[in-house]
Protein backbone atom coordinates (compact mmCIF):
# COMPACT_ATOMS: atom_id res chain seq x y z
CA UNK A 1 0.00 0.00 0.00
CA UNK A 2 2.82 2.38 0.86
CA UNK A 3 4.52 1.62 -2.45
CA UNK A 4 1.28 2.29 -4.31
CA UNK A 5 0.78 5.63 -2.56
CA UNK A 6 4.42 6.53 -3.23
CA UNK A 7 3.93 5.58 -6.88
CA UNK A 8 0.84 7.80 -7.17
CA UNK A 9 2.68 10.71 -5.57
CA UNK A 10 5.64 10.31 -7.93
CA UNK A 11 3.29 10.20 -10.95
CA UNK A 12 1.42 13.31 -9.77
CA UNK A 13 4.66 15.17 -9.09
CA UNK A 14 6.24 14.27 -12.43
CA UNK A 15 3.00 15.15 -14.27
CA UNK A 16 2.78 18.50 -12.51
CA UNK A 17 6.40 19.31 -13.30
CA UNK A 18 5.89 18.34 -16.96
CA UNK A 19 2.74 20.47 -17.22
CA UNK A 20 4.52 23.39 -15.54
CA UNK A 21 7.33 23.21 -18.08
CA UNK A 22 4.92 22.93 -21.03
CA UNK A 23 2.84 25.88 -19.84
CA UNK A 24 5.92 28.05 -19.36
CA UNK A 25 7.57 27.08 -22.64
CA UNK A 26 4.44 27.73 -24.69
CA UNK A 27 3.24 30.66 -22.54
CA UNK A 28 -0.25 29.23 -22.07
CA UNK A 29 -1.01 30.50 -18.57
CA UNK A 30 -2.88 33.71 -17.90
CA UNK A 31 -1.58 36.14 -15.32
CA UNK A 32 -2.83 38.96 -13.15
CA UNK A 33 -1.85 42.38 -14.49
CA UNK A 34 -0.07 44.24 -11.65
CA UNK A 35 -1.73 47.32 -10.16
CA UNK A 36 -0.47 50.53 -8.57
CA UNK A 37 -1.94 53.33 -6.49
CA UNK A 38 -1.93 56.50 -8.60
CA UNK A 39 -3.39 59.61 -6.95
CA UNK A 40 -5.37 57.36 -4.57
CA UNK A 41 -6.86 55.29 -7.40
CA UNK A 42 -6.06 51.61 -7.91
CA UNK A 43 -4.97 51.65 -11.55
CA UNK A 44 -2.70 49.40 -13.60
CA UNK A 45 1.04 49.56 -12.98
CA UNK A 46 2.68 52.06 -15.37
CA UNK A 47 5.31 50.61 -17.68
CA UNK A 48 3.92 47.08 -17.52
CA UNK A 49 4.00 45.36 -20.92
CA UNK A 50 3.23 41.73 -21.65
CA UNK A 51 1.08 39.22 -23.51
CA UNK A 52 -2.42 38.66 -22.09
CA UNK A 53 -3.48 35.02 -22.43
CA UNK A 54 -6.88 33.35 -22.11
CA UNK A 55 -8.35 30.03 -23.23
CA UNK A 56 -7.34 26.42 -22.65
CA UNK A 57 -4.88 26.52 -25.54
CA UNK A 58 -4.10 30.23 -25.35
CA UNK A 59 -6.64 31.06 -28.07
CA UNK A 60 -6.47 34.71 -27.03
CA UNK A 61 -2.95 36.10 -27.03
CA UNK A 62 -2.81 39.87 -27.12
CA UNK A 63 -0.24 42.53 -26.42
CA UNK A 64 -0.99 45.10 -23.72
CA UNK A 65 0.99 48.12 -22.59
CA UNK A 66 0.23 50.29 -19.58
CA UNK A 67 1.01 53.99 -20.03
CA UNK A 68 2.37 56.38 -17.41
CA UNK A 69 -1.15 57.25 -16.29
CA UNK A 70 -2.11 53.62 -15.52
CA UNK A 71 -4.30 52.79 -18.54
CA UNK A 72 -3.90 50.21 -21.31
CA UNK A 73 -2.76 52.42 -24.17
CA UNK A 74 0.20 53.10 -26.45
CA UNK A 75 -0.44 56.84 -25.95
CA UNK A 76 0.82 59.05 -23.16
CA UNK A 77 -2.22 61.01 -22.03
CA UNK A 78 -0.09 63.97 -20.99
CA UNK A 79 0.93 64.66 -24.60
CA UNK A 80 -1.52 67.21 -26.00
CA UNK A 81 -1.74 68.41 -29.62
CA UNK A 82 -3.83 71.58 -29.85
CA UNK A 83 -4.59 70.87 -33.51
CA UNK A 84 -6.50 67.68 -32.73
CA UNK A 85 -9.95 66.93 -31.37
CA UNK A 86 -9.58 64.86 -28.21
CA UNK A 87 -12.00 62.05 -27.44
CA UNK A 88 -12.29 60.17 -24.14
CA UNK A 89 -13.92 56.74 -23.83
CA UNK A 90 -14.83 55.54 -20.34
CA UNK A 91 -15.80 51.97 -19.53
CA UNK A 92 -14.96 48.60 -18.07
CA UNK A 93 -13.01 45.64 -19.50
CA UNK A 94 -14.59 46.19 -22.93
CA UNK A 95 -12.82 49.56 -23.15
CA UNK A 96 -9.70 48.32 -21.36
CA UNK A 97 -9.45 45.89 -24.25
CA UNK A 98 -7.05 43.16 -23.19
CA UNK A 99 -8.73 40.72 -25.61
CA UNK A 100 -7.01 42.29 -28.62
CA UNK A 101 -3.67 43.96 -29.18
CA UNK A 102 -3.37 47.43 -27.67
CA UNK A 103 -2.34 48.68 -31.12
CA UNK A 104 -5.80 47.64 -32.38
CA UNK A 105 -7.85 49.23 -29.61
CA UNK A 106 -11.11 51.14 -30.08
CA UNK A 107 -9.17 54.39 -29.90
CA UNK A 108 -6.71 53.40 -32.60
CA UNK A 109 -9.57 52.15 -34.81
CA UNK A 110 -11.43 55.44 -34.36
CA UNK A 111 -8.33 57.49 -35.19
CA UNK A 112 -7.83 55.40 -38.34
CA UNK A 113 -11.47 55.73 -39.41
CA UNK A 114 -11.33 59.51 -38.90
CA UNK A 115 -8.02 59.94 -40.76
CA UNK A 116 -6.22 60.97 -37.55
CA UNK A 117 -8.34 64.07 -37.09
CA UNK A 118 -8.94 62.96 -33.51
CA UNK A 119 -6.82 61.59 -30.68
CA UNK A 120 -8.49 59.07 -28.42
CA UNK A 121 -7.78 58.28 -24.78
CA UNK A 122 -9.35 55.12 -23.36
CA UNK A 123 -10.18 55.04 -19.67
CA UNK A 124 -11.10 51.38 -19.29
CA UNK A 125 -10.73 49.22 -16.20
CA UNK A 126 -12.05 45.71 -15.69
CA UNK A 127 -14.79 45.52 -13.07
CA UNK A 128 -15.57 49.24 -13.30
CA UNK A 129 -19.11 50.54 -12.83
CA UNK A 130 -21.10 53.79 -12.83
CA UNK A 131 -19.46 54.95 -9.58
CA UNK A 132 -16.01 54.61 -11.14
CA UNK A 133 -17.13 56.18 -14.40
CA UNK A 134 -18.38 59.43 -12.88
CA UNK A 135 -15.23 59.75 -10.76
CA UNK A 136 -12.99 59.09 -13.77
CA UNK A 137 -14.87 61.77 -15.68
CA UNK A 138 -14.70 64.31 -12.86
CA UNK A 139 -11.03 63.69 -12.08
CA UNK A 140 -9.42 63.05 -15.45
CA UNK A 141 -11.72 64.19 -18.26
CA UNK A 142 -14.05 67.10 -17.48
CA UNK A 143 -13.09 70.24 -19.39
CA UNK A 144 -10.18 68.56 -21.19
CA UNK A 145 -11.87 66.71 -24.08
CA UNK A 146 -14.02 67.66 -27.00
CA UNK A 147 -16.10 64.51 -26.62
CA UNK A 148 -16.57 62.08 -23.73
CA UNK A 149 -18.22 58.69 -24.34
CA UNK A 150 -19.25 56.27 -21.59
CA UNK A 151 -20.08 52.60 -22.19
CA UNK A 152 -22.90 51.61 -19.81
CA UNK A 153 -24.77 48.36 -19.11
CA UNK A 154 -27.58 47.44 -16.71
CA UNK A 155 -25.00 45.85 -14.41
CA UNK A 156 -23.13 49.14 -14.09
CA UNK A 157 -26.25 51.01 -13.00
CA UNK A 158 -27.01 48.83 -9.96
CA UNK A 159 -23.52 48.98 -8.42
CA UNK A 160 -23.41 51.03 -5.21
CA UNK A 161 -19.68 51.56 -4.77
CA UNK A 162 -16.61 52.02 -6.98
CA UNK A 163 -14.32 49.11 -7.76
CA UNK A 164 -11.05 51.05 -8.17
CA UNK A 165 -11.51 54.83 -8.03
CA UNK A 166 -10.56 56.08 -4.57
CA UNK A 167 -10.13 52.49 -3.43
CA UNK A 168 -6.68 52.60 -1.88
CA UNK A 169 -5.80 49.06 -0.83
CA UNK A 170 -2.43 47.72 0.38
CA UNK A 171 -0.37 46.45 -2.52
CA UNK A 172 2.13 44.41 -0.54
CA UNK A 173 2.05 40.88 -1.93
CA UNK A 174 1.76 38.01 0.52
CA UNK A 175 3.89 34.89 0.23
CA UNK A 176 0.89 32.98 -1.13
CA UNK A 177 0.30 35.61 -3.82
CA UNK A 178 3.97 35.54 -4.86
CA UNK A 179 3.84 31.75 -5.01
CA UNK A 180 0.68 31.91 -7.10
CA UNK A 181 2.24 34.39 -9.53
CA UNK A 182 5.22 32.11 -10.08
CA UNK A 183 3.47 28.77 -10.59
CA UNK A 184 2.12 28.58 -14.13
CA UNK A 185 0.01 25.46 -13.51
CA UNK A 186 -2.01 27.05 -10.71
CA UNK A 187 -2.56 30.22 -12.74
CA UNK A 188 -3.58 28.14 -15.76
CA UNK A 189 -6.20 26.23 -13.80
CA UNK A 190 -7.52 29.34 -12.05
CA UNK A 191 -7.36 32.01 -14.76
CA UNK A 192 -7.71 30.02 -17.97
CA UNK A 193 -10.29 27.55 -16.65
CA UNK A 194 -11.85 29.40 -13.70
CA UNK A 195 -11.19 26.52 -11.30
CA UNK A 196 -11.28 28.75 -8.21
CA UNK A 197 -14.78 30.05 -8.98
CA UNK A 198 -16.06 26.59 -9.84
CA UNK A 199 -14.75 25.08 -6.60
CA UNK A 200 -16.22 27.94 -4.56
CA UNK A 201 -19.64 27.39 -6.12
CA UNK A 202 -19.38 23.61 -5.69
CA UNK A 203 -18.52 23.62 -1.99
CA UNK A 204 -20.66 26.57 -0.97
CA UNK A 205 -23.71 25.34 -2.82
CA UNK A 206 -24.33 28.89 -4.02
CA UNK A 207 -23.06 31.00 -6.92
CA UNK A 208 -20.11 33.28 -6.19
CA UNK A 209 -20.67 36.97 -5.58
CA UNK A 210 -19.39 37.83 -9.04
CA UNK A 211 -21.67 35.31 -10.73
CA UNK A 212 -24.61 36.57 -8.68
CA UNK A 213 -23.95 40.09 -9.95
CA UNK A 214 -23.71 38.83 -13.54
CA UNK A 215 -26.96 36.92 -13.17
CA UNK A 216 -28.69 39.87 -11.53
CA UNK A 217 -27.57 42.20 -14.29
CA UNK A 218 -28.82 39.85 -17.00
CA UNK A 219 -32.15 38.94 -15.49
CA UNK A 220 -33.27 42.06 -13.64
CA UNK A 221 -35.26 44.56 -15.68
CA UNK A 222 -34.82 48.18 -14.74
CA UNK A 223 -38.49 49.15 -14.92
CA UNK A 224 -40.22 52.00 -13.15
CA UNK A 225 -41.06 49.62 -10.30
CA UNK A 226 -37.38 48.85 -9.74
CA UNK A 227 -35.93 52.34 -10.11
CA UNK A 228 -34.78 52.22 -6.48
CA UNK A 229 -32.27 49.54 -7.45
CA UNK A 230 -30.48 51.93 -9.78
CA UNK A 231 -27.72 54.03 -8.25
CA UNK A 232 -29.47 57.36 -8.64
CA UNK A 233 -26.78 59.23 -6.69
CA UNK A 234 -24.14 58.26 -9.22
CA UNK A 235 -26.43 58.95 -12.17
CA UNK A 236 -27.21 62.42 -10.85
CA UNK A 237 -23.51 63.26 -11.25
CA UNK A 238 -23.45 62.47 -14.98
CA UNK A 239 -22.49 65.61 -16.81
CA UNK A 240 -24.70 66.66 -19.69
CA UNK A 241 -21.84 66.44 -22.19
CA UNK A 242 -21.32 62.70 -21.60
CA UNK A 243 -22.50 60.57 -24.52
CA UNK A 244 -23.75 57.14 -23.46
CA UNK A 245 -22.64 54.14 -25.51
CA UNK A 246 -24.65 50.94 -25.28
CA UNK A 247 -25.30 47.61 -26.94
CA UNK A 248 -28.86 46.54 -27.67
CA UNK A 249 -30.11 44.20 -24.97
CA UNK A 250 -27.50 45.24 -22.44
CA UNK A 251 -29.05 48.54 -21.36
CA UNK A 252 -32.70 48.89 -20.46
CA UNK A 253 -34.74 50.65 -23.15
CA UNK A 254 -36.68 52.74 -20.63
CA UNK A 255 -33.42 54.09 -19.27
CA UNK A 256 -32.22 54.91 -22.80
CA UNK A 257 -35.40 56.79 -23.63
CA UNK A 258 -35.55 58.66 -20.33
CA UNK A 259 -31.95 59.77 -19.87
CA UNK A 260 -31.11 63.39 -20.68
CA UNK A 261 -27.72 62.37 -22.06
CA UNK A 262 -27.23 61.66 -25.77
CA UNK A 263 -27.13 57.92 -26.52
CA UNK A 264 -25.29 56.01 -29.24
CA UNK A 265 -25.92 52.36 -30.03
CA UNK A 266 -22.96 50.17 -30.93
CA UNK A 267 -24.25 48.20 -33.91
CA UNK A 268 -22.25 45.13 -34.75
CA UNK A 269 -22.07 45.25 -38.52
CA UNK A 270 -18.77 43.38 -38.71
CA UNK A 271 -18.96 39.83 -37.37
CA UNK A 272 -17.96 37.83 -35.46
CA UNK A 273 -17.86 40.59 -32.89
CA UNK A 274 -16.39 38.70 -29.93
CA UNK A 275 -13.95 35.99 -28.96
CA UNK A 276 -16.48 33.15 -28.78
CA UNK A 277 -15.83 31.64 -25.37
CA UNK A 278 -15.04 35.17 -24.20
CA UNK A 279 -17.86 37.65 -24.86
CA UNK A 280 -15.53 40.65 -24.98
CA UNK A 281 -15.14 42.35 -28.34
CA UNK A 282 -12.51 41.19 -30.78
CA UNK A 283 -11.06 43.54 -33.41
CA UNK A 284 -14.34 43.50 -35.36
CA UNK A 285 -16.27 44.50 -32.25
CA UNK A 286 -13.86 47.34 -31.60
CA UNK A 287 -14.19 48.56 -35.18
CA UNK A 288 -17.98 48.53 -34.78
CA UNK A 289 -17.71 50.59 -31.59
CA UNK A 290 -15.32 53.02 -33.27
CA UNK A 291 -17.71 53.44 -36.21
CA UNK A 292 -20.62 54.26 -33.89
CA UNK A 293 -18.53 56.98 -32.24
CA UNK A 294 -17.22 58.24 -35.61
CA UNK A 295 -20.71 58.57 -37.07
CA UNK A 296 -21.91 60.52 -34.03
CA UNK A 297 -18.95 62.92 -34.01
CA UNK A 298 -19.15 63.54 -37.75
CA UNK A 299 -22.88 64.22 -37.55
CA UNK A 300 -22.17 66.99 -35.05
CA UNK A 301 -19.03 68.34 -36.73
CA UNK A 302 -20.74 68.51 -40.14
CA UNK A 303 -23.66 70.35 -38.61
CA UNK A 304 -21.49 73.15 -37.25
Amino acid sequence: MKKFILYILVVLLSTSISLELILKVFHLSGHTVPTAIIENDKLLKPGTENIWVRGGLGEIRSHYKINDQGWNSILDYSDIDSNKIYVAIIGDSYIQGFQSNVEESIGRQLELQMNNKVTVHEYGRDGANINDYVQVYEKYIRGKYGYAFMLITDKDLIANKPSFMGVKKPLNESFIRKLYNNIALIRYLNINHGLGLKLTELFSGFPTVSSQIESKAKNEKLTQNSQGKINQDALSRLNSDIIILYEKGKLNEKFISSTANPTVEVKHILTPKDCGFDSHWNVNGRKNCAKAIKDYIESLENGK
